[in-house]
């Protein structure tokens, strides 16, 4: 049987009651599982090897789980291993939902084959050519020091993070059309989320409805005590390309 202890100096005990529960790593204490340690990799695994789609849900709504497809559970489970092994606080990300089971789609956050091969250093199969949200997504990488220190950092999830379709056609979670069928279990996500290892902040990409939805989810902002809103990656390099540096700046003001 394995135990939970909480390691935190004295001076710092104090510190660490005060905090809402999602920022207390950022007192210098951190709860450690003996006998097995949950890392954020070991989370996300069991998050998507256990994950369904509700009951209730409508029979012309689908929710694909990319670790079910074997290439990209493979690139899952490698990027997990190689960036998310332990249990140190990070920043976190809620995107909005990730695009349809495409070539260039890989099952990891704002990641296309290109990002995973030429960022990562993960070798895979899938097509190199560029997705608009994972080329702006990797510049910022780039600005704050590359994909090991970026990721050491920083935890990019996203508000559902499995592709959501109607009908055969891609919708994103907040959608009229879906809404009512995945509002609980988004919230049930964002939940999950929050109790990861934090800082106690929170970037959200998406200055729109992405924003919205999370302010008025019951039980927002989920213990995070510093909550910051950036446009969407795609919304960048589509309609803002000529000032990109000014939004990798916004991006890496808000992440660092």
């Amino acid at each position: 049987m394995s135990s939970v202890v909480l390691l935190c100096s004295s001076a710092m005990l104090n510190v660490f009651i005060g905090l809402p529960i999602a920022s207390r790593g950022a007192a210098g204490c951190q709860w450690i599982k003996r006998g097995k340690t949950v890392t954020f990799r070991n989370r996300v695994t069991e998050f998507y090897q256990t994950f369904s789609a509700p009951t209730s849900l409508s029979a012309d709504i689908e929710l694909i789980n990319p670790y079910e497809d074997s290439s990209r559970r493979r690139a899952i489970e490698e990027y997990y291993a190689k960036f998310f092994n332990d249990e140190n606080v990070r920043v976190h990300i809620l995107g909005i939902n990730p695009s349809r089971m495409h070539p260039t789609a890989t099952g990891v956050n704002y990641t296309d084959g290109y990002a995973l091969e030429n960022f990562c250093g993960i070798e895979n199969s899938f097509s190199k050519s560029r997705e608009l949200t994972s080329d702006f997504f990797y510049q910022v990488v780039d600005a704050i020091g590359g994909a090991e220190e970026f990721f050491g950092r920083i935890f990019p999830w996203a508000m559902m993070p499995v592709t959501v379709t109607k009908k055969g056609n891609y919708a994103n979670y907040y959608g009229n059309d879906v809404v009512e069928d995945l509002k609980d279990l988004v919230r049930e996500n964002v939940k999950w989320t929050s109790q990861l290892p934090s800082t106690g902040r929170l970037v959200i990409l998406g200055s729109g409805e992405n924003q919205k939805f999370f302010e008025n989810l019951p039980g927002s902002p989920f213990g995070y005590n510093d909550v910051r809103v950036v446009p969407h990656p795609r919304w960048v390099l589509q309609y803002n390309r000529a000032n990109v540096d000014k939004f990798i700046g916004q991006y890496v003001d808000a992440l660092t």
